[in-house]
Formats: structure tokens, C-alpha cells, sequence
């Protein structure tokens, strides 16, 4: 993807979180009003690439939604949080929602869940270079 142009670059945890599903669903709704600034949306998530196309086939995003699989970007932007086991295992337990569907830990997590979601954000930025995403 080239992008230069304004961006509104959104972070989200994945499909399976409600909120952040809305929050998509709204942006998607004020896409005339960004579109009216030259803006383009971008999302990010930590959820795989296969996830994210399933969402957008789902639900018509006209934007696109990146795979944050390495953790780079919201690390960069210091929006990296590693879940607790104990939060990991209370969504297994009552919610019946394995994060590791959406995101699996990587090898070597050692003694950690190696399980990371995004601190929900939204950034603007104007991109005056050319940058591959």
C-alpha cells in the first residue's frame, strides 16, 4: 500500500472485541467527512492477516485493516500490551474467547501468554513521503 496523503491510522484489538468493532463500524459511517480532507483510514490490529479479511468481507470496510503480527507498530507507538495470563485464562474461562484464535503466541513466548492486543488509539499524521506498509 503507497500511501501520500493524510492518514487517520487506527488501532484495534480484533474482531472480537465489541467496542473496537464499533468504533470501526462509525468510521466506516464518517468516511465521506474524511474523504472530504483527502484522509485516508487505516487500521491496525494485532489480529492475522486471515481475520482481518474475513472483517472486511464482513462488514464492507473500505479502508484497509493491516496485521500487526510482530508487534512493531504498536510498539512504536508504545500501544503494546502483552495480556496477563490471568486475563487470558478469565476470557478463556467465561467468555470462551481464546485470544490465541485471533493472534497465536509466537515460538519461544517462554512463561508468558506471548499473547498482545493494541491499546485502542487513533493517530493522525500527514505522510509527506512515499511509505510501504
Amino acid at each position: 500500500m503507497l500511501v501520500c496523503a493524510p492518514v487517520v491510522l487506527i488501532f484495534y484489538r480484533g474482531a472480537w472485541y465489541p467496542y473496537c468493532d464499533m468504533q470501526l463500524h462509525a468510521l466506516k459511517e464518517s468516511l465521506p467527512y474524511f474523504q472530504r480532507y483527502d484522509a485516508q483510514l487505516v487500521a491496525v490490529t494485532p489480529q492475522t492477516p486471515d481475520r482481518c479479511a474475513k472483517q472486511i468481507a464482513k462488514d464492507a470496510y473500505p479502508f484497509p485493516i493491516l496485521s500487526d503480527l510482530d508487534d512493531k507498530v504498536m510498539k512504536a507507538y508504545n500501544l503494546h500490551f502483552e495480556v496477563p495470563n490471568a486475563l487470558r485464562d478469565l476470557y478463556i474461562q467465561g467468555f470462551k474467547l481464546d485470544l490465541a484464535d485471533y493472534k497465536p503466541p509466537p515460538n519461544g513466548a517462554g512463561g508468558s501468554t506471548g499473547c498482545c492486543i493494541a491499546t485502542p488509539d487513533r493517530r493522525s499524521a500527514d505522510v509527506t513521503q512515499y511509505y510501504t506498509a
